[in-house]
């Protein structure tokens, strides 16, 4: 079950993976600057920040484990300051730029309603989170939300589809702009072949364990 959870955790950070990449290589047109495999995996990385606090988790208990979405590196107004500043310094204006906006995406992408569970975007006045529909919510922080959290990704849920499928057309869209068409397309559709052998592979043996 251990992989199974490593697979989810992946595909949960495979459109933020996907968006950095998008983000370095839309940026490179107006900055008119070229972009290799090191500043993709930079976007990449960037776009996964926040979520730094997952590997955390991993190497001390093997799992995640409450809530990481209360911890300082989920705190919009610590990390993007301090990503761009880091950004500023080390690349410039190009990096800068890259760093603010995939960290900012990465707390949009975790703010209910549009995918996640929920961000303290107004921290440290409050450290509710905030709906775009309902407003400050109270956070909920659970240790038993293994089962869903390994139905929402490996069910797989529509969202968790909807994300997978989008990702791999970000990827597929940004790998052809670095490389040629068809190796960017290629490259694009691998995410959607590992989701679905995974997918399959967890019905059959990953239920079937629980």
């Amino acid at each position: 079950m251990k992989l199974f959870h490593l697979c989810a955790i992946a595909f949960a950070a495979l459109l933020d993976v996907a968006m950095g990449t998008t983000i370095v290589v839309g940026l490179s047109l107006p900055f008119h600057r070229p972009v290799g495999l090191v500043d993709i995996a930079l976007g990449a990385f960037l776009a996964l920040l926040p979520d730094i606090d997952v590997v955390y988790m991993l190497l001390r208990k093997g799992r995640m484990y409450g809530s990481h979405h209360m911890w300082l590196t989920h705190r919009p107004v610590v990390l993007i300051p301090l990503a761009t500043a880091a950004g500023w310094f080390l690349g410039g204006a190009f990096w800068a730029t890259a760093a603010f906006i995939a960290v900012f995406w990465h707390y949009v992408h975790d703010t209910p309603e549009i995918c996640g569970s929920g961000i303290a975007w107004f921290w440290p006045f409050t450290d509710w989170w905030w709906s775009p529909r309902r407003g400050l919510i109270a956070p909920y922080i659970t240790d038993s939300s293994h089962d869903r959290f390994l139905q929402n990704w490996l069910g797989p849920s529509r969202v968790a589809e909807a994300e997978v499928y989008i990702a791999a057309f970000l990827l597929a869209l940004s790998l052809s702009l670095i490389f040629d068409p068809l190796a960017g397309i290629v490259l694009g559709l691998l995410p959607i072949l590992g989701a679905t052998i995974v997918w399959v592979l967890y019905h059959v043996y990953g239920v079937r364990a629980r």
